[in-house]
């Protein structure tokens, strides 16, 4: 099943959907990757300063991969036009 994110935290829901579904806790994947329990749970509320090597190493734990393809029907975003919504 393909799962789209546009943003850090629609793909902070992603993990933390695909994590439950697994059945594990934060703290097991914490136990798999060795990332803080604490970056985990920041990663899934997609906050800011989370680095994208904690993402890859979530990912991995989650046997998830990262696909990057063009949005369908959308201009590429500038600087001045994003959409705050997005963001």
């Amino acid at each position: 099943m393909t799962q789209i994110a546009t943003t850090p935290q629609s793909l902070g829901q992603i993990l933390a959907r695909n994590r439950k579904k697994q059945k594990l806790s934060q703290q097991n994947i914490s136990t798999i990757t060795t990332i803080g329990q604490k970056s985990i749970s920041f990663a899934e509320q997609g906050k800011s300063g989370v680095q994208i090597e904690t993402i890859f190493h979530i990912l991995a734990a989650l046997n998830l991969e990262m696909v990057i393809q063009p949005r369908e029907g959308n201009e590429p975003l500038l600087k001045n036009n994003i959409d705050k919504e997005e963001w």
